[in-house]
């Protein structure tokens, strides 16, 4: 599955300019990446209410309020995003495929998701393990770990690499994290 930004939705024979985010569900490994223009064309559904979760308002919260499952997807465009954000996601995807490399499973899906976000790949009785002895946070908190150093490659990119830039680069860190340092 992939969030999805929508530019335009067609309705019969016309096309109506639209802004939005969907949350697609499409079969593991696929080729779809960062910065790729997509024509996807399926059934949009409102996420449901689950009998003990309220997914509909879960994915509000980020800001999604479509779901499409399983839809034709095809890949008009590649590398139309920002290159920044292109190469961190690719620094990303480097990253995941050498821990699987060097690791072995369920290790790797492990680390994946603590350190880059991954957490797809994680055996469900594992998410259960953590589930059960309260420590499932420290899977959630992980988007926050590739935030930081998106943000220090970002800051670094701004301020040079001098040792000014990396002093005031590591202060903004700690101010934006809630960390003292």
């Amino acid at each position: 599955r992939f969030r999805f930004s929508t530019q335009a939705i067609k309705y019969g024979d016309h096309w109506q300019e639209t802004r939005g985010t969907a949350l697609i569900y499409v079969p593991a490994h696929t080729d779809y990446r960062y910065g790729d223009v997509l024509l996807v064309t399926g059934n949009p559904e409102t996420p449901p209410r689950l009998d003990d979760f309220d997914y509909k308002t879960y994915l509000a919260l980020q800001g999604i309020h479509t779901t499409i499952f399983y839809p034709e997807v095809e890949i008009l465009d590649r590398d139309q995003g920002s290159i920044i954000l292109g190469w961190v996601y690719s620094l990303r995807s480097g990253m995941s495929q050498t821990l699987a490399e060097v690791l072995p499973e369920p290790q790797a899906s492990l680390a994946q998701g603590i350190v880059l976000g991954l957490r797809s790949n994680i055996p469900t009785g594992l998410k259960e393990d953590f589930s059960r002895t309260g420590t499932a946070h420290l899977l959630a908190i992980s988007g926050l770990h590739l935030s930081i150093v998106a943000g220090i490659f970002l800051m670094l990119g701004a301020y040079g690499s001098s040792a000014a830039g990396v002093s005031s680069t590591s202060g903004s860190l700690w101010v934006s994290s809630g960390f003292t340092p």
